[in-house]
């Protein structure tokens, strides 16, 4: 018997010009665009931007990359479908949509049966929040976002010598972090956004690589207001997924020292960490902060899937 799982992306693809969406007659009901992806049982990365951007361009023959992600069900079961539902962003201004296809308004949307009826409440709110101000939001969840960052990007690789081989792709996308990649002539780059929470990481990796230069991915660029961070792709290798853990334990042994040390030699820099916004999680302050915390979890943890008791 087979281990594959399956998902099922659905894509609100908002009109480039008025406040419609792109739903695809089926019999007498209507959908948002479906496409189904086969998952292996250690697919931990199934709902990448780059996998589902890969989808609807198979299925539509459209550039988009994922501006968010509205729903996500649990990792399926075998030979089951899991379903999520992404908004996208539409960078193919010449695309024409498919004849099974339309624009549809908001307003024609309360007069369409759906086939999954679950999604009008989505479509609901996610009609709803489009009208909130950008500041409100995750910059990397607006249109246009993907553009200004990409021509920073190719910016700084001018600045350095740097010629890009491919186009901009779009990797992840979530509520910690945007993250694009670009070939070039000597490697990939890596462009990472991070929220107004971890202000502090574009700055603190800049300092860690400059500390240890041969441990860290070299930093090519900082955009401390956007909290935008642009590096070289790390060198070395993956660990084959076939590979047997314990043949890499002399490995792990080695990094973990490697990263105590560095952990170590960072003592003496509190207060310079500090002054970068990095979170204050010292012994004495998460002493204050245990019983708060634990006293507030059960109601952080409403409706999780798998609650603590």
């Amino acid at each position: 018997m087979t281990d594959i799982r399956f998902d099922d992306y659905y894509a609100i693809i908002p009109h480039p010009t008025h406040t419609g969406i792109l739903l695809m007659k089926s019999e007498d009901d209507w959908t948002l665009p479906k496409a189904t992806v086969p998952l292996s049982p250690d697919d931990g990365r199934w709902r990448d931007a780059f996998r589902v951007n890969a989808a609807f361009h198979q299925l539509l023959g459209i550039t988009v990359t994922v501006l968010e992600c509205l729903f996500v069900s649990p990792f399926p079961a075998i030979s089951h479908h899991g379903s999520s539902v992404f908004v996208l962003s539409n960078h193919d201004a010449a695309w024409a949509v498919p004849p099974e296809g339309a624009w549809i308004s908001f307003e024609m949307l309360d007069t369409l049966p759906l086939t999954i009826p679950e999604h009008r409440l989505l479509l609901e709110r996610w009609f709803a929040t489009i009208r909130v101000p950008l500041t409100e939001g995750l910059p990397w969840t607006r249109d246009g976002w993907f553009e200004e960052a990409s021509a920073w990007l190719h910016d700084q690789l001018q600045r350095h010598g740097l010629v890009a081989t491919g186009h901009v792709e779009q990797t992840r996308s979530w509520f910690i972090s945007s993250i694009l990649r670009v070939p070039t002539t000597t490697g990939d780059v890596y462009f990472k956004a991070v929220p107004p929470m971890d202000v502090h990481e574009p700055l603190l990796t800049q300092m860690v690589a400059a500390q240890f230069p041969t441990l860290v991915p070299q930093v090519l660029a900082v955009h401390e207001e956007n909290r935008w961070l642009l590096m070289r792709a790390a060198p070395g290798e993956k660990m084959p997924l076939d590979a047997n853990p314990l043949d890499y334990l002399p490995r792990w042994q080695t990094l973990l020292q490697t990263y105590a040390r560095m952990q170590h030699d960072f003592t003496q820099y509190t207060e310079q960490l500090l002054a970068l916004g990095c979170h204050d999680w010292r012994l004495d302050v998460l002493a204050e902060q245990i019983d708060p915390f634990f006293a507030e979890l059960p109601v952080l943890l409403q409706g999780a899937w798998n609650p603590l008791t």
